[in-house]
């Protein structure tokens, strides 16, 4: 599947989701216009890798974007914004996914869901909702702001660079490596002896 919504290019649904495609060998979907619906404004889901390139505005009154890969990865790049009215900016349902976050991505429940597989976020802008990972070893890289950071089980690593701001951010279970930003930082980590690091 390749898809490309233009600058004026307008999709949008009035019940149900706005572009939903299953069982896909991989995808291409890029976004430079406006994409809404009543539940998902994206739902995309199959094998091998699905890509999402967001410049513009994709709203759902469920979520924003829906992923899964049973077999690839998750690849998501926004500098637009990523909506979920009640529920989250991006679930990823399954598999990995690496999010690079250079706009907006905000979720009334959440503002990114990881998969079951290894999740690597990168924010150089806003999430509001909070990030919740699963159990694997997740990264999330943040030099803009987020309210919270569930790294969930596994061996996680969360780095604040620059000014980047989150709210709390809580290790989980595993062994967790929390590197501060040069903002005020509010780490919990868990019992599998924690390391912090907090900037000068």
């Amino acid at each position: 599947l390749t898809l490309v919504v233009g600058d004026d290019g307008f999709v949008q649904s009035g019940d149900g989701d706005a572009v939903a495609a299953g069982g896909l060998d991989g995808a291409t979907v890029t976004n430079l216009g406006t994409i809404k619906s009543a539940e998902d404004a994206l739902d995309l889901r199959g094998v091998g890798d699905i890509w999402t390139t967001n410049h513009g505005r994709l709203s759902g009154r469920s979520d924003g974007l829906v992923t899964s890969s049973d077999s690839g990865a998750s690849m998501i790049v926004n500098t637009g914004l990523i909506r979920g009215l009640e529920g989250g900016g991006i679930d990823v349902v399954d598999g990995a996914s690496a999010v690079i976050n250079r706009g907006t991505i905000e979720g009334a429940e959440y503002g990114i869901s990881g998969g079951d597989g290894r999740d690597q976020v990168y924010n150089f802008g806003t999430i509001k909702g909070g990030v919740y990972l699963l159990a694997d070893e997740d990264r999330v890289a943040n030099r803009g702001t987020v309210d919270l950071v569930d790294l969930g089980g596994g061996d996680d690593v969360y780095v604040g660079q620059g000014l980047g701001q989150a709210g709390v951010v809580f290790g989980g279970g595993g062994r967790d490596y929390l590197i501060g930003s040069r903002a005020d930082d509010v780490f919990s980590g868990g019992l599998a002896g924690d390391v912090f690091a907090f900037g000068p």
